[in-house]
């Protein structure tokens, strides 16, 4: 335990459950990953071949070879391993996936003499692509014209771009727009309904807009006519509030607020005549109305959020999704087209070969990898996308069995790729997934080792609620 806090040695020193580590920035990460490498090493028994340890940069997977190595320098009985510390298996997700390209090639369909581009070059690439796509002719040039009345050139290449760095999403969704339009607008009725639901129950939970419920529903109760424009209005709602205080169904709530919404839009602030109102009631009155009128304002365009089939257009946004989807077929084909013949492949390959043939043959994954790596490390986890997490999920194998093997530390406070798909809230799934899947654990790093109590404190009271959903 020497050299480490008690929680860092229960995350370092034990190794028979699987562990997601909450680590921020100054908690001693790295040398927690190296320590945990060492014991594997020393007190588990764990060949250097056995442990596969991920990280997101070049710099900080040669820093944590380079401290694994001078470690091993430093310690006695280990010098059987200093060799074997050369071949060892600590990279970049991308080195990671380059490595089993060139060791299964053809398998994945790859040339195994490839190079990887670089950002420069794949942009050389895309550029003189979507010239050709646009100057050249093609099978698809009925489609282009069609898509460039309604985006400019430029619009043209920023969707493309876009729809590149999504790209197994991007063709997945294009094939079933293509085979089936009814499922994809079932999924925009779903979403769009379910978004207005989620608005609707965080409207409810408003403490706004229950107290203005609870006074236009006490003035409801005491003024029963219809003498003014403001009682008028209090009838109006009336039974749209008896709605609200019951417990509706979520459709008849929906129905409710949106009722409510258009009533507001038909009458003024000026509702009322104080002749007809006791006290400051016509005062009250006017308030609700103005306080409830700007929360529903405020969510108008949700309320009123629905998909329609048949709906001219919903139909001419379809029509320009196919088109669409055929010019980003074409442009891809290109891109494809200009990478092999320069025998190169971009980092986003790296990782979608990977994926695919991990899919595509479990066996493989079983033979070559899962029995392999008897240990998985993961560093800054909160940086990593749904497809690197699901090829680490494939060489774990069943994670829903108990399972020591994976090791995963990270910060979602801290994750910077999301310009190339980093998801944070995957580290709260995988976090789950350790916990009820592997029946595995978590241990928090909280003591800082770069700041003072001071400062952390205040950034900690500061960042609490913008950071909640992370947790």
């Amino acid at each position: 335990m020497k050299g480490l806090t008690e929680r860092q040695a229960e995350a370092a020193l034990h190794h028979d459950r699987s562990l997601c580590v909450v680590a921020g920035a100054g908690t001693g990460k790295t040398h927690l990953l190296v320590r945990k490498y060492l014991d594997l090493l020393e007190k588990k028994g764990v060949a250097v071949s056995e442990i596969l340890a991920l990280t997101f940069t070049d710099k900080a997977a040669a820093e944590m070879k380079d401290r694994i190595r001078r470690s091993v320098l430093e310690k006695e009985g280990l010098e059987q391993i200093q060799d074997d510390l050369l071949w060892a298996n600590v990279s970049t997700f991308h080195s990671f996936c380059a490595q089993v390209l060139r060791e299964f090639p053809i398998e994945a369909g790859v040339d195994p003499g490839f190079s990887v581009l670089d950002e420069p070059a794949l942009r050389r690439i895309k550029d003189d692509c979507i010239l050709e796509l646009l100057y050249s002719e093609t099978d698809q040039d009925t489609a282009i014209v069609s898509v460039l009345r309604a985006l400019s050139q430029k619009d043209l290449r920023s969707y493309l771009d876009t729809l590149y760095a999504e790209r197994e999403y991007a063709e997945s969704f294009f094939s079933i727009l293509e085979r089936d339009e009814k499922e994809i607008l079932t999924a925009w009725e779903e979403t769009a309904l379910s978004y207005r639901s989620d608005t609707i129950a965080d409207l409810l939970q408003n403490t706004s807009f229950q107290t203005q419920v609870r006074r236009l529903t006490d003035l409801a109760g005491r003024y029963p006519g219809t003498l003014d424009t403001g009682m008028e209005y209090l009838r109006a709602i009336e039974p749209h509030l008896a709605v609200i205080a019951g417990d509706p169904s979520p459709e008849t709530i929906i129905s409710s607020i949106t009722d409510l919404n258009r009533i507001h839009q038909h009458f003024k602030a000026t509702i009322g005549q104080k002749k007809n109102w006791e006290g400051d009631d016509l005062h009250k009155l006017k308030d609700s109305f103005k306080e409830l009128r700007a929360l529903l304002k405020e969510r108008e365009e949700i309320f009123t959020c629905s998909i329609s089939p048949d709906d001219p257009f919903t139909q001419t946004t379809i029509a320009f999704l196919k088109n669409l989807g055929s010019v980003f077929s074409a442009y891809t084909t290109l891109v494809d087209t200009a990478k092999k013949r320069q025998n190169g492949l971009e980092f986003q390959d790296l990782i979608r070969h990977t994926h695919q043939l991990f899919i595509r043959d479990d066996a493989l994954v079983n033979e070559h990898f899962r029995r392999r790596y008897r240990y998985i490390l993961v560093d800054e986890y909160q940086d990593t996308d749904p497809i690197q997490s699901d090829i680490i999920a494939r060489i774990i194998g069943d994670t829903s069995a108990p399972s020591e093997r994976l090791f995963v530390v990270g910060d979602p406070k801290q994750s910077i790729y999301l310009f190339r798909r980093a998801d944070v809230t995957q580290f709260r799934h995988t976090r789950d997934l350790i916990r009820d899947g592997l029946s595995g654990g978590e241990v928090s790093l909280d003591r800082n080792f770069r700041s003072t109590p001071e400062v952390m404190g205040f950034v900690n009271h500061l960042f609490s609620s913008l950071m909640a959903e992370s947790r």
